[in-house]
C-alpha cells in the first residue's frame, strides 16, 4: 500500500501550452468554465486541474484530440474541497487524455470523468502509485460504449477515504490495469458506500491482481465499522484479477457482490467476510451469471455472512495449480449458504463450518457438487447443519469422496444424495433422513453409536436391531408408508420403549410381527430422550 499522496499536493505546480508559462489555477480561472480540446494536440509539462479550487468546470476533449500531460505529472478533477461539480469527457474516435496518476475527487465531491464513444484515458504510474484515486465523495467515472478504454498503470483506488463515489464499466466499455497493482474499493475507515459497476455485454474490468472490497485499516482491538461497499458484475460484464485474490469485507460489514443476469466474475482466491465482520453477502443469480474462484474462504472468524447462488447462477472452486478447497464459516458463527431454484455449487473439498456453530447450508432446488465434503470437523459446538430439502448433494470422487459429518447434522428431507462413503464416526454427528433418496456406496460408523444396526426379515415377521445410547428412554418407532413409497414425517408411533439404558453401545432388538407380509411400506426409526 503506497499512501503518497501529498507528492500530488505540495509543489506549486506550473503547466504550459508550447512555450508559454503559467499557474495551474489558470487552466480554469473561474465558475462554470468550458475547455475544449478538438481535433488537435495540446501538450502539458505540468498537473491539469479540472477545478483546483473552482466549481462545475468541464474539459472536452472531442473529435480525436488529445491531451498530453508530460513529464510524470497527473491529471485531477476537484483540488481542492471547494471544488465541486467538475467534469471531463473524453469522447469519440481517437480522443484521449494520456497523464501520470488520475484523481478524480480529490477533496472536492460530485466531480465526474466520462470516456465514451470509442474515447481512451491512459494514466501511469507517475511516482504516486495511484491508477485512480476517489477520495472524497459522490464522485463518478463512467466509460461507455466498444471502444472507450481505461488503461491504468498503478493501483486503482476508488473511494480510498471517501463515500458514495462509483466506477461503472457498460456498454462494451474497458478497464485495464497494466501494471498488476492491487485495486480497493473502500479501504479507510471513513469511506462506505461505494460501488464498483461491470455491467454490458463486452465490458471489462480487469487487474491481475488482488481487489479488497470493503476493507478496513484496522485489526484485533480496534472497531469494526460500516462498510457498504459493492461491486456488480451483470449483464454480460466480466470482471477478472487473475491470480489476484478478491477480498470483500474484511473488517468491514454490510459489503456486497452481486454476479447477475450473465454477468461473469474470475478470480484467485477469495475470501468473504473476515475477522469479526459481519452482514456480508455474495449473490449469483441468473442464467450464465457466474463466479470461478481458485479458493473460497468464506466467514473466517466472522458471523451472519451470507452465500447466495439461485436462478440458474453458478459458483465453481477450481485452482488449475491444484488443491482447490472452499472453507466456510471456519471459526465464524451464523453464516448461511444458500443453493437454491437451478443455483450450482461445485468445487473440489468443501469444509463446512470447520470450527464454528449454527452455520448452516440449504439446498433446495439446487445441487452442491464435490470431490469431498465435511460438515463441523473441529467444531465446539453440535449445531451446523447441512440440509437438502429438493436439488442434490453429490460427493464423488472415482470412488473414493468422502461425506463426513461430524459437528452437525445432515438433514435428508428431499431430492437425492450420493456419496462414495458417508462417516459418521463423532458423538456430535446427526443424520435425520426424513426424505428424499440417499445413495452410498459405502457407510462409516462409530461402532458404539446410536443408530439402527438391522432391519432383516424372518418369514412373515421383520427383526429390527439397534444400538442405544444412554437417556431416559430408548424408543423403537414405526410409520407406514403410502402407495408411492411416502411417508409422514409426524405419522410415526412407538412400538418398543426401552427405559433407564445406562451404556451407550448396548444392543437390543425388536420383532415386528406381520410386517413383511402386510404389502405396505414401513418405516423404522429410534429415539432417544433425556
Amino acid at each position: 500500500m503506497h499512501r503518497t499522496r501529498h507528492g500530488l499536493l505540495t509543489a506549486t505546480l506550473l503547466l504550459c501550452i508550447t512555450t508559454v508559462s503559467r499557474s495551474s489555477h489558470a487552466q480554469y480561472t473561474a465558475n462554470f468554465q468550458t475547455n475544449i480540446i478538438s481535433g488537435v494536440s495540446s501538450n502539458w509539462s505540468t498537473s491539469y486541474i479540472v477545478g483546483s479550487n473552482t466549481f462545475a468546470d468541464t474539459l472536452w476533449v472531442r473529435s480525436g484530440g488529445m491531451l498530453d500531460v508530460q513529464s510524470q505529472t497527473a491529471g485531477c478533477l476537484g483540488y481542492e474541497a471547494s471544488s465541486s461539480n467538475n467534469s471531463a469527457v473524453i469522447t469519440g474516435v481517437n480522443s484521449k487524455w494520456d497523464t501520470g496518476g488520475m484523481t478524480v475527487g480529490l477533496s472536492g465531491a460530485g466531480n465526474s470523468l466520462v470516456i465514451s464513444n470509442q474515447g481512451k484515458v491512459v494514466s501511469w504510474d507517475a511516482g504516486y502509485s495511484a491508477g485512480v484515486l476517489v477520495s472524497s465523495s459522490n464522485n463518478t467515472i463512467l466509460i461507455s460504449d466498444t471502444g472507450s478504454v481505461w488503461e491504468v498503470s498503478g493501483s486503482q483506488n476508488l473511494g480510498y477515504w471517501g463515500a458514495g463515489n462509483s466506477l461503472i464499466v457498460s456498454n462494451g466499455g474497458q478497464f485495464w490495469n497494466l501494471n498488476s497493482d492491487t485495486s480497493y474499493v473502500g479501504y479507510e475507515i471513513s469511506s462506505s458506500n461505494n460501488s464498483l459497476v461491470v455491467t454490458g455485454p463486452g465490458s471489462v474490468w480487469s487487474n491481475n491482481a488482488d481487489l479488497y472490497v470493503g476493507t478496513a485499516v484496522t485489526g484485533p482491538g480496534l472497531p469494526v465499522t460500516m462498510g457498504g461497499d459493492q461491486v456488480v458484475v451483470s449483464g454480460g460484464g466480466k470482471l477478472s484479477t487473475g491470480d489476484g485474490a478478491f477480498l470483500l469485507g474484511n473488517w468491514r460489514c454490510d459489503n456486497s457482490l452481486v454476479v447477475s443476469n450473465g454477468g461473469q466474475m474470475m478470480t484467485g482466491s477469495a475470501y468473504v467476510g473476515g475477522d469479526q465482520s459481519s452482514n456480508n453477502v455474495v449473490l449469483i443469480t441468473g442464467p450464465g451469471s457466474f463466479w470461478t474462484a481458485y479458493n473460497l474462504q468464506l466467514a473466517l472468524g466472522a458471523f451472519h455472512n451470507s452465500l447466495i447462488i439461485t436462478n440458474g447462477g453458478r459458483m465453481t472452486t477450481a485452482n488449475p495449480y491444484g488443491g482447490a478447497l472452499a472453507s466456510v464459516a471456519g471459526s465464524g458463527r451464523s453464516n448461511t449458504v444458500l443453493v437454491v431454484d437451478g443455483g450450482v455449487w461445485q468445487g473440489e473439498t468443501i469444509d463446512f463450518a470447520t470450527y464454528g456453530s449454527s452455520n448452516s447450508l440449504v439446498v433446495d432446488g439446487g445441487a452442491v457438487a464435490a470431490t469431498g465434503l465435511r460438515l463441523g470437523y473441529g467444531a465446539p459446538d453440535c449445531n451446523n447443519v447441512i440440509q437438502l430439502d429438493n436439488g442434490s448433494i453429490t460427493v464423488t470422487n472415482g470412488g473414493t469422496g468422502v461425506f463426513e459429518i461430524s459437528g452437525g447434522a445432515l438433514v435428508l428431507n428431499g431430492g437425492t444424495l450420493q456419496a462414495d462413503v458417508l462417516v459418521i464416526t463423532n458423538p456430535c454427528a446427526q443424520f435425520v433422513h426424513s426424505g428424499g433418496t440417499l445413495i452410498v456406496s459405502n457407510v462409516v460408523l462409530d461402532p458404539n453409536l446410536f443408530r439402527i444396526v438391522s432391519v432383516a426379515r424372518q418369514s412373515n415377521d421383520m427383526l429390527i436391531t439397534w444400538m442405544m445410547g444412554p437417556g431416559a428412554s430408548n424408543t423403537l418407532q414405526v410409520a407406514t408408508g403410502a402407495a408411492d413409497g411416502s411417508y409422514n414425517a409426524n405419522g410415526f408411533t412407538d412400538v418398543f420403549v426401552v427405559t433407564n439404558n445406562p451404556t451407550l453401545g448396548t444392543v437390543t432388538n425388536y420383532l415386528d410381527v406381520g410386517a413383511a407380509m402386510s404389502g405396505t411400506t414401513r418405516y423404522y426409526r429410534a429415539r432417544l430422550a433425556p
